[in-house]
């Protein structure tokens, strides 16, 4: 596992925290490590629209140019 040597600071309602914070204690996790998997998963997801929308428009590019 990689070194935790940066801190995220973010604003937000209390009772949001409050929830967030008791719901991890009821799975027995940090609410830090739930975090880190949520921001983990975004980046993934993110990464994968991207190869997926790059794809899309190298796949529909030569049908544009055909219609031109």
């Amino acid at each position: 596992m990689k070194a935790k040597d940066s801190v995220f600071t973010i604003k937000l309602e209390q009772d949001l925290r409050d929830a967030f914070v008791a719901e991890a204690a009821l799975v027995d996790r940090p609410a830090s490590s739930i975090m880190r998997d949520l921001m983990r998963d975004y980046v993934e997801r993110r990464r994968l629209a991207r190869r997926n929308d790059s794809a899309n428009v190298a796949e529909l590019e030569p049908r544009r140019q055909a219609s031109l």
